[in-house]
């Protein structure tokens, strides 16, 4: 099939500058706290975790745990808690432990706040650099003009990115929290990361964009997740330039492996839902993930 040569440009981008750190962000803070509950308030957490492994659904144990991170993050630290989830992804007991590490960033942004720099220097890398993503979700939701938070990406990226790799981390968070604010929609985020000055700064943000957009439709059965599937990327097909359709479909194929716990059969059969050249830019996304094993969490 033929793919745009922008389309093309921009997943290298990504992929190069981002290494392995981008992928399957599936809640935020709101989603996770009971409404109206306080971090003092949740459980003991070694009482709370082993209550929340106890749960049979998928889903459920997640939304369960995800607070228990948070209070970790916050009462001991970003370390504890991190290391912590990556155990029990590592003794199977969770899928993967991207989604706590954005609650362990949404945490530590919390606990520093308003010191950005601090809570992005106190997150540890793994789980897919989850916590600075969450970070930067953290900072967006404080502010009220999204315009303003998107010009200046390249100077606040570029203090907190002591490195090429942290830069574009705090880039591509800075998507996810561009499309996680209230007063977002697809679109305009997706034209706001267009002004960027960076070529590699428009890719990292756009795909934070697109996993962001992504990761709405992770949570449910798999029978609603079907039948969602056309509207995942409805809002960019043909009223925005090709490639970008082609980026927020490589989103969803790089999603479905989160999905499945890195099951290409799996992942491939869902892409089947789409037809012609939607399909396959599903499946681009899912080889993306099934031949790089690091991204694999």
């Amino acid at each position: 099939m033929h793919v745009s040569s922008k389309v093309l440009a921009l997943a290298v981008l990504g992929v190069l500058a981002v290494g392995v750190g981008i992928f399957f962000v599936l809640s935020t803070r709101e989603s996770s706290l009971q409404e109206g509950q306080k971090v003092s308030e949740v459980a003991d957490t070694t009482t709370a975790l082993e209550s929340c492994l106890e749960i049979t659904g998928a889903q459920e144990r997640v939304q369960c745990l995800l607070p228990v991170f948070y209070e970790l993050a916050v009462t001991e630290s970003a370390e504890v808690s991190l290391t912590k989830a990556r155990e029990l992804y590592e003794q199977k007991k969770v899928d993967e432990c991207h989604i706590f590490a954005h609650e362990v960033g949404n945490a530590n942004f919390e606990k520093f706040s308003p010191d950005v720099g601090a809570a992005f220097a106190t997150c540890p890398m793994g789980c897919l650099e989850g916590c600075f993503h969450g970070v930067m979700e953290g900072y967006v939701d404080t502010k009220a003009n999204l315009d303003d938070v998107t010009a200046e990406i390249p100077s606040l990226c570029g203090t907190l990115g002591t490195d090429t790799k942290l830069r574009i981390i705090c880039v591509h968070g800075m998507g996810h929290g561009l499309l996680r604010h209230e007063l977002s929609t697809l679109i305009e985020t997706a034209r706001r990361c267009e002004t960027l000055p960076a070529p590699a700064d428009q890719a990292a943000c756009l795909t934070g964009v697109y996993m962001e957009n992504m990761n709405n439709y992770l949570t449910v059965s798999e029978t609603r997740l079907v039948k969602a599937l056309p509207s995942i990327c409805a809002p960019v097909k043909g009223t925005m330039e090709d490639y970008h359709l082609g980026l927020c479909l490589q989103a969803v194929g790089e999603g479905m492996m989160g999905y499945t716990r890195n099951d290409p059969t799996r992942a491939e059969a869902l892409c089947g839902n789409f037809s012609g050249a939607e399909r396959e830019f599903c499946l681009e996304g899912v080889d993306q993930i099934k031949n790089h094993p690091e991204r694999q969490i």
